[in-house]
């Protein structure tokens, strides 16, 4: 049996609730739409930017990519969110970095031609944190540029506090001033320089425990009128050898420094007659 066909008045009163029920659901008031950030995007925060703070030794040359060069030179600021990944450009040789995050310190290791070890920290959690990055390993031993941070998509960053500072001091000196092979144990290697590390020198130690403003130009195998390099301290220069000594930077990346208190060593290079290196 064919059932009945419907009435027009059925079908249009069918029409009629289906454009009513559209209608409701296109005026309904509904959650704004909020953009959200693709997995793995972050905001990059360049080296320029005024709320890093830089203390030490840099070539400025280029604002955006200054050049760590000395021992002990820092880069400061304080970002929020769980990521946070370093940046840098292609270092002259090997130069390493302490990374202190929330007090907490690790090292980050750039060798020419290696990927960068260490300059990624992807569980950082939520709220405000804090990077130190300070160099540890010495000028000669290689510069780098640094290039700035990524951070979390959408986190902030902020200047950090300054430092209350009580004075101002500069080590000069050589391997021992420089922090060279301080962590080598019973034999001192020269190959690797992850194992040198300024921040526990005697200078740097004596800075913190004065509250000082610390920079530290020493050169290792630096003597007053011999040594196993050509710098001396014969004939050291307050500003020629952290502006020109094996890097060529011109005069005018100078940075203004007031300084309280110079501290020299003259260390063993300069305590005994000059022997061929590796000899007693």
């Amino acid at each position: 049996m064919t059932p009945p066909s419907p009435s027009l008045s059925a079908l249009r009163t069918a029409l009629a609730a289906s454009l009513a029920l559209a209608a409701a659901l296109i005026l309904a008031p509904r959650a704004p739409c909020q953009a959200q950030p693709a997995p793995g995007a972050s905001l990059f925060v360049p080296a320029s930017d005024p709320r890093f703070l830089y203390e030490g030794r840099f070539d400025f040359a280029d604002r955006s990519a200054p050049v760590a060069i000395w021992q002990g030179s820092r880069v400061r600021i304080d970002f929020e969110g769980a990521t946070l990944a370093l940046r840098f450009g292609a270092p002259s040789d090997q130069c390493y970095f302490n990374a202190v995050v929330d007090g907490r310190t690790s090292v980050v290791g750039l060798r020419s031609g290696e990927a960068p070890k260490g300059a990624s920290f992807p569980a950082l959690g939520s709220g405000r944190h804090s990077l130190v990055l300070f160099k540890r390993s010495e000028a000669s031993a290689g510069t780098v540029a640094f290039l700035g941070v990524d951070i979390a998509a959408g986190a902030r960053a902020w200047a950090p506090a300054a430092p209350a500072y009580r004075l101002a001091m500069e080590f000069i000196g050589d391997s021992i001033t420089a922090g060279a092979c301080d962590e080598d144990g019973a034999q001192d290697q020269w190959d690797d320089r992850r194992t040198h590390d300024n921040a526990v020198s005697y200078g740097a130690l004596a800075a913190a425990d004065l509250r000082a403003d610390y920079r530290n130009i020493a050169v290792s195998g630096m003597g007053v009128a011999a040594g196993w390099v050509g710098v001396r301290m014969a004939t050291f220069r307050y500003w020629s050898p952290w502006t020109r000594y094996s890097f060529g930077l011109p005069s005018r990346t100078v940075t203004k420094y007031s300084l309280s208190m110079p501290c020299s060593a003259r260390g063993s290079p300069s305590s005994r007659k000059m022997a061929p290196r590796g000899s007693k």
